[in-house]
């Protein structure tokens, strides 16, 4: 099954991937978040939910197992399983029909319910690296590789050239355009210097049109 990596810098980050996956989210999906406490688990599924149009305070389930969330977009929930006791417990609040092909699941500590929970479409790994966590996404179904196709291609759109490149004086380049941002690869009398990631039209001519 495919697999995605990438390092969090911090919560603001976190959010922002979890919007990233909200995006790319398509119909029901099952997904499993594994991490110790204060991973960023939550923080990432608040930014999932945000993403997807759910509004109101969106906080930790620890104590009520389940917080459910609708939007333009459907039906939502979030578990968080860590004081749960005993797996068969899921069984009595009747979590089995939760799990809908057109609903969304986001379950953290999904090792409490092993058992009686069914094969995530998505897991996601999360541990702390220096300042901030890095995130490792596995898919787990057919519809968990989708999401992971439609994410890699967010996070690494293809780079579209110009079709003039241009010259300055003591500098030449070639102006890419990646979806709505432009960027400069720069060299100086022949040599490569610099990727400049800002827009070229802040500091050098953009010519021509994307091809």
């Amino acid at each position: 099954m495919a697999a995605l990596e990438q390092f969090l810098a911090d919560a603001q980050a976190t959010e922002a991937f979890g919007a990233r996956l909200a995006e790319c989210c398509r119909g029901g999906l099952l997904v499993f978040l594994h991490g110790d406490l204060g991973a960023g688990k939550t923080t990432l599924v608040r930014g999932f939910l945000r993403a997807a149009g759910c509004s109101g305070p969106i906080k930790s389930p620890t104590y009520t197992l389940v917080e459910p969330y609708s939007s333009q977009r459907g039906s939502f929930y979030h578990l968080d399983l860590y004081r749960l006791s005993d797996p068969e417990e899921l069984e009595w609040i009747g979590v089995r029909d939760l799990f809908d092909a057109e609903q969304v699941c986001l379950i953290e500590w999904p090792e409490q319910g092993a058992g009686f929970l069914p094969a995530a479409d998505l897991h996601v790994y999360l541990r702390p690296e220096n300042s901030g966590r890095r995130v490792r996404l596995a898919a787990g179904s057919a519809r968990g590789e989708q999401l992971l196709r439609c994410l890699d291609r967010v996070e690494h759109p293809p780079i579209r050239p110009l079709a003039t490149p241009w010259t300055g004086i003591g500098r030449s380049g070639f102006c890419h355009h990646r979806l709505a941002t432009t960027f400069c690869r720069i060299t100086h009398h022949s040599r490569d210097i610099s990727r400049i990631t800002e827009p070229c039209g802040n500091r050098y001519p953009v010519l021509g049109n994307p091809a």
